[in-house]
């Protein structure tokens, strides 16, 4: 309860602060403003504290909206009506803020950083334009239905309401959720390139609008002035010209020594046409109490010698010294006095006209009401004294001894008013008269269409109320004239420039914020995503390194490379490139770097990386340019892949590819046991039959010396071939480790065939040789080698099995291919293969044969191409299949005959 009474407060004033800054730029009269702040202020305020923040919205609206019109209003019942305007904007209002954000957080979503393009356009579009259809619809149609806005201008009234809302919500809003908007890393990052310069132009713009505002405030001010001093000359004519006419009023009464009604009548009718401000003339013949009776009974207007009593009725005057009453009067259908009224029953007036008499001019008395009922304003009376032409005395008595009566003047200021601006249009001010002081009651007001709204609430201290004051002399009276401006003179004085030029000016900054939201939404995401890059870069798994490639040193390097080598940043940077390597691996690594630098492509090397504490890891580098627009090398990268473990697997590979190899050159000499076995037994029983020869010839002494040599001679020919087919056979069955060299694939070709001759003709095969003369060697292990092509020769046999024997040939031949590959094919007139399997026969496990294990052909691959080749097989057009494999020659111009 606690939190939403805080959170509601802060709304409240939020939005009257606001509120009153949007009401002091406005431009008289206008009920709207170019920009109202407090429109974006509501909408990030129910976005930012939620919903339950919408009551205390609303007292911030009805304090702004009803503030002024309240405290200006001078009745009830204008109370009551400023009061249900006021909560009907604030109704808008409210629910003008409420719409925006629940449109905003089904559509954008929020809390939201708004770094997408989509999102801040969509953010302001909806909580602008879209929602701020409802503040001013509500509003102005409210105004309009009290008739504050004529219907002629309801459609620019809200035009402007919501182009105001509008600007306060794409200016506003956003500078609030950077002051209290989450994600507040996101937000606060704005504060310079958002915040900083959008209000920069606000201030600025304001600035201006207040300078230009004091400027025209203070030319309406002199205007003003000026025209207040004519509408008081033309008062003043209004006043002092029957002044003067009663004067000369007073000359001919003075020399008519008995004045006849005709005659008053006849000059008095001209007088009041021409002086529309008197409203009428009488003359106040003196009666004194001895001549009432005579008086009484000469032919008079009836009522003579009459007073109001205290209940309001007319009744006989009472008994006094004097009597004045109106004998004649013009208009005679003037019904302010009623004829033979005695004016001296009024004490003020019989006071008035002895001072009149005694001072010998004219005097004004007044405000007074005068007998007639049925007009209730009060008039100002004009005595002027009347004396008697012979007269010659100035002594208060003899004034008062010569007195013969008054003309008397009814003057009453509304109709002054009137007489002195008839168009009631022409008036651009509104007019209080005072009698006598400043601070006096007023004797006329009346007021221009003048909305405390328009004026007040423009900021007081741009525009102090313009009042001018002008004093004018009636008679021995002062009247001071206040003059205030009107609507219509505020409507001539606005300068429509000055607020055309303010609209652009806010919407301009509008503009600039919305492009200042997205220039920074763009930013965040770069930086986010110069982060993660950065994060990848630091992290990956592999070694970055950035060289200079003029002075062949290092200018970054990435945390992977750092905690791999254990040297610091500072070590490696501006370090010679190859400083970083094994100086076994110097020249290897100089090669690859010139080469990149002469083709600008780098290929995978393999280096090895020299650590902190001296040791050494394996790695694979590769390089690529980064150039400019002239298309310069900048720097490269070189990308180090530590591969350590592959190296090592790749030796448990090899090793255990050597003991696979091994195990299947012992499984093929088993399938080779017959023909060795053969091979072997036919020199061991030549042997057995040449030493049974020789021990038979000894005995029988028949034998000499040179035919026992000769056997011995045979003897050891057929020693020396077993050893040699033994040695063949340890050489290609023995453990031992890879040895690369230069063969010569002919020779090697024609060891194989000596090897499974025997094998080959206990089979019944042909054996045939097709060699390319001369070849160019290859470098390779010659064991390996031959384990594949021994292997593809029995292979071979296996698949002719079922043929007939005159059938069985196996031909092996040799051939270059272009200028770098030698070609060895192993072709057969076997079964074949069975289409769809030339690539499956290489696989592990894979066999044609019933009992055969699937690997020897596996085997063969993986040490052709562990050689840098590759192997094949097609089927031949006339049956049977065709290996081949392929090995690279050697670059020197090794060739053998």
């Amino acid at each position: 309860m606690a939190k939403w009474l805080i959170y509601s407060a802060l709304m409240a004033g939020g939005y009257f602060l606001s509120g009153r800054m949007g009401q002091f730029l406005a431009v008289p009269p206008s009920y709207a403003t170019a920009i109202w702040p407090a429109s974006g202020i509501a909408l990030a305020g129910v976005l930012l504290m939620g919903y339950r923040v919408c009551f205390g919205l609303f007292v911030g609206a009805l304090l702004v909206n009803g503030w002024t019109p309240l405290s200006t209003a001078d009745c009830f019942d204008a109370a009551v009506s400023s009061l249900l305007l006021a909560i009907s904007i604030s109704l808008g209002a409210t629910a003008q803020a409420g719409l925006g954000a629940i449109l905003i957080r089904r559509r954008v979503g929020f809390p939201n950083a708004l770094i997408q393009d989509r999102q801040i356009v969509e953010f302001l579009a909806i909580g602008g334009p879209l929602a701020c259809l409802v503040g001013a619809t509500v509003g102005v149609t409210s105004l309009a239905f009290v008739g504050a806005v004529d219907g002629s201008h309801f459609a620019l009234n809200w035009w402007t309401w919501w182009a105001g809302d509008v600007i306060g919500v794409i200016i506003f809003a956003p500078l609030t959720l950077i002051c209290f908007g989450r994600p507040r890393s996101a937000w606060r990052s704005r504060r310079i390139s958002v915040a900083l310069p959008l209000f920069a132009a606000f201030t600025f713009i304001v600035a201006g609008f207040v300078s230009t505002q004091i400027f025209e405030n203070a030319n309406a001010r002199r205007e003003f002035n000026e025209i207040a001093d004519e509408a008081g000359q033309r008062l003043e004519e209004q006043l002092l010209d029957p002044l003067d006419s009663l004067h000369d009023l007073q000359d001919f009464c003075a020399h008519s020594v008995d004045l006849k009604h005709s005659e008053f009548a006849s000059f008095n009718r001209y007088l009041l046409t021409r002086h529309p401000g008197l409203n009428a003339v009488a003359w106040l013949q003196r009666v004194h109490d001895s001549e009432r009776n005579e008086a009484r009974s000469q032919p008079r207007e009836p009522g003579l010698f009459e007073e109001r009593g205290p209940s309001g009725a007319l009744r006989p005057a009472a008994k006094r010294e004097g009597y004045f009453p109106v004998s004649y009067m013009e208009p005679q259908q003037a019904e302010m006095i009623s004829p033979g009224f005695d004016i001296a029953s009024n004490p003020a007036l019989r006071n008035s006209l002895w001072k009149c008499c005694d001072l010998g001019r004219r005097l004004v008395a007044g405000p007074v009401r005068l007998n007639n009922t049925r007009d209730v304003r009060h008039f100002f009376l004009v005595f002027v004294p009347i004396y008697s032409h012979d007269a010659d005395s100035v002594t208060v008595s003899d004034l008062r001894q010569s007195l013969r009566g008054f003309i008397l003047g009814v003057f009453h200021a509304s109709d002054v008013v009137l007489a002195a601006f008839p168009k009631h249009n022409e008036k651009k001010f509104s007019l209080t008269i005072r009698d006598g002081a400043s601070d006096a009651p007023a004797i006329y007001t009346q007021l221009q269409d003048v909305s405390p709204h328009k004026t007040s609430e423009v900021a007081p201290f741009l525009r102090k109320p313009i009042k001018s004051s002008v004093n004018i002399k009636f008679a021995d009276r002062n009247w001071i004239c206040e003059f205030t401006p009107s609507s219509s003179y505020y409507t001539s004085q606005v300068n429509r420039h000055t607020w055309f030029i303010l609209a652009c000016s806010l919407s301009l900054t509008a503009l600039l914020g919305v492009f200042l939201l997205i220039l920074s939404g763009r930013t965040a995401r770069i930086e986010a995503s110069e982060s993660r890059y950065l994060d990848l870069y630091e992290n990956a798994p592999d070694m970055f390194l950035s060289i200079d490639v003029s002075m062949e040193s290092v200018i970054e390097c990435n945390k992977t490379f750092l905690a791999a080598t254990g040297f610091s940043k500072a070590d490696v940077i501006h370090r010679n490139l190859y400083n970083l390597f094994d100086p076994n691996s110097l020249s290897v690594a100089q090669n690859a770097f010139r080469s990149f630098l002469v083709s600008g492509q780098g290929n995978d090397i393999e280096l090895s990386l020299l650590c902190s504490d001296g040791q050494l890891i394996d790695t694979s580098m590769n390089m690529s340019a980064v150039r400019d627009a002239q298309g310069e090398s900048v720097f490269c990268r070189a990308v180090l892949r530590d591969i350590s473990i592959k190296k090592r697997l790749e030796t448990q590979i090899r090793n255990q590819e050597i003991k696979l190899a091994h195990v299947a050159r012992l499984n093929m000499m088993g399938e080779m046991a017959t023909g060795l076995a053969h091979e072997i037994n036919q020199p061991l029983g030549a042997i057995a039959a040449y030493a049974e020869g020789a021990a038979i010839r000894i005995r029988n002494a028949n034998s000499d010396a040179q035919s026992l040599s000769r056997i011995i001679d045979r003897i050891a020919a057929c020693a020396h071939r077993a050893s040699e087919v033994i040695r063949r056979l340890r050489q290609f069955v023995r453990t031992r480790s890879s040895k690369w060299q230069e063969v010569d694939m002919n020779q090697l070709v024609h060891e194989v065939a000596q090897f499974v001759e025997p094998d080959v003709k206990h089979r019944h095969v042909r054996l045939g040789l097709d060699l390319a003369e001369p070849l160019p060697g290859i470098h390779g292990d010659a064991v390996q080698i031959q384990q594949v092509l021994l292997n593809l020769v029995l292979n071979g046999c296996d698949a002719m099995s079922e043929i007939e024997p005159t059938q069985r040939h196996l031909t092996i031949r040799t051939r270059l291919s272009g200028r770098d590959s030698v070609d060895v094919l192993v072709e057969d007139c076997g079964h074949g293969f069975p289409e769809g399997v030339n690539e499956q026969v290489f696989e592990a496990f894979f066999s044609t044969k019933e009992d055969g294990l699937g690997m020897g052909l596996a085997i063969s691959r993986s040490i052709i191409e562990s050689h840098g080749g590759h192997i094949c097989v097609t089927r031949n057009p006339k049956g049977g299949a065709s290996f081949q494999f392929s090995l690279t020659a050697t670059d020197g111009d090794l060739s053998i005959d």
